[in-house]
Order: C-alpha cells, then structure tokens, then sequence
C-alpha cells in the first residue's frame, strides 16, 4: 500500500496496530500478542469447524489481509 499523505499513513498505521495486536499470528503459533484468559486449542483443532458455524472474512486495510472468524450458521 503505497500511502497518500501523512494523514492517510496514520490512518493505514492505526488500522494495521489494532490488527496486529488482537489477532492470531501463525508466527506465534497459537497464541497472540495481548493476553487471554482463553486456553490456546491444541494443534489438532485448529482447521476443525464447529458444526452449524461457517467461517466469516473481515478485510483489513482495504482487502490486503483478512481476519477470520466463526460465525454460528442461521436457520
């Protein structure tokens, strides 16, 4: 992303903080930079998906990545 001026930098930088620091890392495995009460799954579950849940995409930064999430399925 090739910013426009110092105001849209700040904007793409802020974005891209909040990201980075709630989301999962695959270079941390599983875990993530902020704590979590939550007990990390173990390796065999990560690619399982919950029956009646669908796996949801957020664009960030205008698309370049995406967060993902679990999603329960509506009747």
């Amino acid at each position: 992303m090739i910013p426009i001026n110092e105001d849209h930098l700040r904007q793409v930088l802020r974005e891209w903080v909040a990201h980075y620091n709630r989301g999962p890392h695959a270079s941390l495995g599983l875990g993530i930079p902020e704590h979590s009460t939550q007990e990390p799954a173990s390796a065999s579950d990560v690619y399982l998906i919950p029956d009646g849940c669908s796996v949801v995409a957020k664009p960030i930064l205008g698309g370049l990545r995406h967060e993902y999430r679990l999603e329960r399925k509506v009747a």
